[in-house]
């Protein structure tokens, strides 16, 4: 099978760990937090006081948890995401501002983090009073937003805030949740229930654990930018759902009210409720993330709920009168504060003061290094343009070009600049008559053959999107092998890859960028699609066992996101190929498998390339088109739209600049 094919076999590192960052330590992030923390993540959340942090701290201390307040500056807001993978937003709208609370806070950073590649799943919860009303009639995650009450419309106004982030979002919307000490059975142990009856009125509801199981499998099977409904499977009217709840609590229910005579009592709020009717589907929960509902309806929920109520209050009840249980409760608390508390900022004041220590030495080498070079204005300099390398011509053909486009551009220099085009490996191999003649030329080549340069200055200009292995690792070592073993010692300098190792906000606005060259590359097929025609981009790169190399990919998605905005419906990211094992689950979605995800196996879909040239896996009869061959026999009705690769002619002007923007960088 083609699947098979492309999961390469190899010995896997032990996983990292997944850091999930729960915006709002509420009812759900909590129990979202404790269940991640059974299954071995990371969690770290937020509360708004001091006292609610000392209490989730007391009873669940692997959750790291920070008070958001008025303090929190730039550098705690920076601290405070440092090396999350996962984000939920939880938070109500602020009222006041009409915004999304976190995004007034975070905002800047969850999208700096996003165009870095470093979050790899976001979640927001938002409420199907989106959707307005439909005097009781159905809807699904495709019925058209169109909401009547206030916070309807700011929740729809927040799910557009968070989507514009370029994080991998999605939304999740949920009706009335219920769960311990929450919701329906709760009011009505306390006798505070009412039993309204309108006609036709029905409302849906959710057990907590069912809105986690979701969360879960979405995490499990990620697909940025789409919608859930997170629902159970019965819409019911309020006062039968209020009955059941009497019923099981074993209490006399109260009589049933006549809507109009109940309205006359209630509040602003809870009449809003009652101004829609709608039932509402959680087909695609389970098509599309294969999710079981544990309580599919109240009859199930209620009972689960009553039982752990109890279960919790008889805990409580043992804890208060077993001997000396108090003391141990506030000698656990005291030592989970220490351990939560002073270690870690004794750890962080360490590690700053190394790395303040290995900056201050990299300027005293840097400063040594630039006295030692020679100087380029009374030197012939050499520049590689260094790619991986292929067995196939074109890549060495393409970049032959830019190598002498670069060489051209260098005529303002204060010296005599040559440019030539070399790979890293492989190239050397490919017939000369397939050349033009000229045999291609590789580092590792002219490492074995003990060959040097005949310049004493080398500049490097890596043809690579990443700072992979061959960047980092290879190339410099190369080089420093060929100058040892040369009659003619030169020292050389490696600029950064072609995507900038870290981005800012305002990296996005530069017009020479790989993000720019894929954003026309896209702009271009989609002025070939119908305008009114809704169009889902997925972009697609090789894969790497490196997970640093891979969060390239994901600032390049998360970049397209914000740059593109609504002009396609959706950006999702994939690998061609990847290596057996779990530590390497960080390149899926797969190629071949991203269509199976929900919404993406018809209409129309622009396949963007991060690939630099044809070779064995882009470009005719490569890897990829195989791939898609199989992709289209299993869904007919998609229409596949494939951009070009980013060294392609008519991206020609962009990179040269981009290349010439590097090499001066290491002037």
């Amino acid at each position: 099978m083609v699947a098979e094919s492309r999961t390469r076999a190899g010995k896997a590192p032990i996983p990292v760990p997944n850091h999930m960052f729960i915006f709002g330590l509420g009812f759900t992030g909590l129990r979202l937090a404790i269940e991640l923390g059974r299954l071995g993540w990371i969690v770290s959340g937020t509360v708004q006081s001091e006292e609610k942090k000392k209490e989730i701290e007391k009873e669940h201390p692997f959750i790291k948890v920070i008070v958001v307040d008025d303090h929190l500056d730039n550098n705690s807001l920076d601290s405070c995401l440092e090396g999350i993978t996962h984000i939920l937003a939880t938070a109500p709208v602020n009222k006041r501002s009409g915004e999304d609370p976190i995004l007034e806070t975070f905002g800047d950073a969850i999208t700096t983090r996003s165009i870095n590649g470093q979050i790899f799943w976001a979640g927001y919860l938002s409420t199907t009073s989106v959707y307005g009303d439909h005097k009781g009639a159905w809807v699904t995650e495709t019925t058209k937003a169109n909401p009547t009450l206030k916070r309807g419309r700011l929740r729809k106004h927040a799910e557009e805030s968070w989507l514009a982030t370029g994080a991998p979002v999605h939304i999740f919307r949920l009706p009335g949740i219920y769960g311990p000490f929450r919701g329906t059975v709760n009011r009505a142990r306390k006798g505070a229930a009412k039993m309204v009856y309108k006609e036709g009125q029905v409302f849906s509801r959710i057990h907590v654990d069912d809105i986690v199981g979701v969360l879960i499998a979405s995490i499990r099977l990620p697909n940025p930018g789409r919608v859930y409904n997170v629902v159970d499977d019965t819409p019911e009217a309020n006062w039968i759902v209020t009955e059941h709840a009497y019923n099981l609590l074993k209490r006399k229910a109260p009589e049933k009210m006549q809507w109009e005579v109940a309205k006359k009592g209630m509040s602003p709020m809870s009449l809003s409720f009652y101004s829609e009717s709608k039932r509402v589907s959680n087909k695609r929960i389970k098509d599309e993330l294969g999710y079981t509902l544990l309580y599919p309806s109240y009859k199930e929920g209620f009972p689960a709920q009553i039982q752990e109520e109890e279960c919790k209050m008889k805990n409580l009840h043992e804890k208060k009168i077993k001997k000396g249980g108090l003391q141990w409760s506030l000698g656990h608390l005291v030592f989970h504060r220490f351990s939560f508390g002073l270690i870690p900022r004794h750890v962080f004041a360490f590690i700053s003061v190394g790395v303040n220590a290995l900056r201050g030495l990299y300027r005293s080498v840097m400063s040594f290094a630039k006295e030692q070079l020679p100087s380029p204005k009374t030197r012939d300099v050499l520049c590689l343009l260094v790619d991986n390398g292929s067995l196939r011509p074109e890549p060495t053909l393409q970049f032959r070009k830019y190598a002498k486009m670069l060489e051209e551009a260098s005529s303002d220099f204060p010296f005599s600049l040559t440019v030539k085009a070399v790979s890293a490996r492989h190239s050397h191999k490919i017939p000369v008559e397939q050349l033009d003649g000229i045999s291609a030329e590789t580092l590792a080549e002219i490492q074995s053959n003990k060959e040097g340069f005949s310049s004493d200055q080398v500049l490097c200009v890596p043809m690579f999107l990443s700072n992979s292995r061959t960047v980092t690792s290879f190339i410099p070592g190369a080089l420093t092998t060929i100058s040892n073993q040369s009659k003619k010692r030169f020292s050389f300098r490696v600029s950064d890859p072609l995507v900038k190792p870290t981005k800012i906000l305002q990296d996005l606005q530069e017009p020479c960028s790989i993000e720019s060259i894929l954003c026309n590359m896209i702009r271009r097929v989609r002025e070939n699609i119908p305008e009114k025609e809704e169009c889902a981009v997925v972009l697609v790169d090789h894969g790497s066992p490196s997970r640093d190399v891979n969060a390239v990919r994901r600032g390049l998605a998360g970049s397209l996101r914000i740059m593109l905005g609504d002009e396609v419906s959706k950006v999702v990211d994939c690998s061609m190929e990847r290596r057996e094992g779990e530590y390497y689950d960080f390149n899926d979605p797969l190629l071949e498998n991203v269509f199976d995800l929900g919404g993406m196996g018809v209409g129309s879909v622009i396949l963007a390339y991060a690939f630099l040239a044809p070779g064995r896996h882009a470009g005719k009869d490569g890897d990829i088109e195989e791939i898609l061959n199989d992709v289209k026999a299993r869904h007919p009705e998609l229409k596949i739209y494939q951009t070009g690769l980013i060294a392609d002619d008519e991206n020609r002007k962009e990179l040269q600049n981009l290349l010439s923007s590097r090499l001066r960088s290491i002037l």
